[in-house]
C-alpha cells in the first residue's frame, strides 16, 4: 500500500510523487512576506499523516504515521531553513491484529530531514508555508522528485537503507500478516499553518507517497493494497512548539503530551 511504505510505515516518511497544486511550490511569496527572525530557534514538532488502506480479510482500516521531530530553524531573510532530527516514528493501524514497523535508523543514516519554509502576513494571521519536499528511502536518485523508482534489487541506485543486509528499506509486519518487505519509498509533503505568539506553528499536511517492492519474505507481501490519503484533511496535521536549545529528543518524548497539547 502506498503507505505501508511510510504509513504502514512512511514520512516522515513523512513521510512519502503525487500531484499537488502547482502553486504549492511557490505559495508564500509576495510583497507582504515578513522577517522570519522571530521564529528562528529550536522546536519540537509532532506530525501525523493519516490514510485509508483496504486490507485483504481485514477490510478498510485507518492507518496513521506519527513523527516526533527536534528541529532547528534558521532565519534567512523572509525564509526559514529547517534541519530536523527524527526522535520517533510510530504507526497505528487501528487494530491489534496488525503491527508495522519502519526503521528510524534509515532516517538517521540519511542525515536527517531538511526543508525550507516562509512566513507571510495574510488576513491578520502569520501564515507558515513549507514547500513540497521529497524524501527517498532505499535508493539514491539523481532527481528524487521525478526519477522512476528502481524495481530490481540489483539496480545500482538501490542502497541498504538501515544496514540490515537487505536491499532498500525494510518494512516489518507482525500479526495477521507476518514477514518483511524490502522496498524503495518516495514520499512528499507540503505544510501550511499559522504561526502564533512566537512559540507555536500549527497546521495541516498535504502528502503523498509511492513505492516499489524489491523483495519480500513471502509472495503474498509483494501485492499489498495501495492506500489513499484520508478524506478528512484535518487528520493529517502538525503541531510545533518552541523549546530550549538544550532539550534532547529523549526530553521531547518525555514531555510529549505537554508540548503538543492544544
Amino acid at each position: 500500500m502506498r503507505h505501508l511504505a511510510l504509513a504502514l510505515s512512511a514520512a516522515g516518511l513523512a513521510l512519502l510523487a503525487s500531484a499537488a497544486a502547482a502553486t504549492d511550490d511557490t505559495a508564500g511569496g509576495g510583497s507582504n512576506d515578513v522577517s522570519a527572525a522571530d521564529y528562528a530557534g529550536t522546536w519540537a514538532q509532532l506530525r501525523v499523516q493519516t490514510l485509508r488502506v483496504n486490507f485483504p480479510l481485514l477490510g478498510e482500516m485507518k492507518v496513521s504515521n506519527t513523527w516526533v521531530l527536534r528541529m532547528t530553524m534558521t532565519a534567512d531573510g523572509r525564509a526559514l531553513r529547517i534541519a530536523a532530527e527524527a526522535c520517533e516514528l510510530t504507526h497505528d493501524t487501528g487494530t491489534s491484529l496488525l503491527h508495522t514497523e519502519f526503521p528510524l535508523s534509515a532516517v538517521h543514516r540519511q542525515g536527517g530531514l531538511r526543508a525550507r519554509a516562509t512566513l507571510r502576513e495574510e488576513g491578520g494571521e502569520l501564515k507558515f508555508f513549507q514547500a513540497r519536499h521529497h524524501m527517498v528511502f532505499g535508493a539514491n536518485l539523481a532527481d528524487p522528485a521525478n526519477d522512476a523508482l528502481p524495481t530490481d534489487p540489483a539496480d545500482e541506485r538501490v542502497v541498504d537503507a538501515e544496514d540490515d543486509g537487505h536491499p532498500g528499506v525494510t518494512l516489518s509486519l507482525t500479526g495477521a500478516m507476518n514477514g518483511a518487505i524490502y522496498m524503495v519509498v518516495r514520499s512528499w509533503l507540503t505544510m501550511r499553518g499559522v504561526a502564533s505568539g512566537g512559540n507555536r506553528i500549527d497546521g495541516t499536511i498535504q502528502w503523498g507517497e509511492d513505492r516499489s517492492v524489491l523483495e519480500a519474505t513471502s509472495p503474498l507481501l509483494t501485492n499489498l493494497p495501495v492506500g489513499r490519503a484520508d478524506d478528512d484533511a484535518s487528520s493529517s496535521y502538525f503541531r510545533t512548539t518552541r523549546i530550549d536549545p538544550s532539550t534532547t529528543c529523549a526530553q521531547i518524548l518525555a514531555r510529549r503530551d505537554e508540548l503538543f497539547a492544544r
